[in-house]
């Protein structure tokens, strides 16, 4: 980590406001692990999650999450309290039917589109789709801007296409425009748009930084749903 990270993460672990849960995962720095030990040029702190956030799947879901919002927590100086974490989880608790009710029937293909933040939990969403199926599906990801400059070509009418909408103003005028564009296109495709106000309502009040872990559930559980077997 850097000097200005390590400040940061001090400032994190020392916080009386924090969470206990929080305590306890700060508190757990002296591991073993290959990662762990090795050497480094400067100061060094590893967390170590607990057992609980491995989840057992090939395709890493709950560590993947957890890794986030740790890196979130120890990372983000944009004066988000970790207090947050409690009322994003009933936010996705409330997502959650409407993420299971959506997944389809295995599509031929998948795509994940967003902007910036949005752009790589898109990122991961595809993989979330590609490893439970061992590649039978072919997923793509890309910026909302540039998936309409060549890779939206990708798209068939059997293919499932998922906008992540933007908690900005201006972005979240541009997000469902896209979308529209990808229905008249792909007429017989499922277009799915995420976001507040959108097919499936989710909202984001921390912004899209913390907004993309919640976006992300929606393949992990889709990975699951679609493929079970490789769960």
């Amino acid at each position: 980590m850097t000097d200005a990270a390590l400040e940061n993460y001090a400032t994190w672990q020392d916080s009386p406001v924090q969470p206990a849960i929080w305590d306890s995962w700060a508190n757990s720095l002296d591991v073993q692990g290959a990662l762990a030990v090795r050497p480094a040029k400067g100061a060094q702190k590893t967390v170590d999650l607990p057992d609980i956030c491995h989840d057992k799947g090939f395709a890493m879901t709950s560590r993947f999450s957890a890794m986030l919002l740790t890196a979130l927590a120890v990372f983000d100086r944009s004066g988000t309290d970790i207090d947050v974490l409690e009322p994003m989880a009933q936010i996705l608790q409330t997502a959650r039917p409407r993420f299971y009710a959506a997944v389809p029937a295995r599509p031929e293909r998948a795509v994940f589109v967003g902007k910036g933040p949005l752009a790589y939990a898109a990122r991961e969403a595809a993989l979330k789709v590609m490893d439970p199926s061992a590649g039978a599906t072919p997923a793509l990801w890309g910026s909302t801007l540039g998936f309409r400059h060549g890779p939206k070509s990708f798209g068939t009418d059997g293919t499932l296409i998922t906008v992540f909408v933007s908690s900005e103003t201006h972005t979240a005028r541009y997000d469902p425009d896209l979308a529209q564009e990808l229905r008249d296109q792909f007429p017989k495709a499922q277009v799915i748009t995420i976001g507040a106000g959108c097919d499936i309502g989710l909202d984001m009040p921390c912004g899209d930084t913390w907004g993309a872990p919640l976006a992300i559930a929606f393949a992990q559980i889709a990975g699951v749903r679609l493929y079970p077997v490789s769960q």
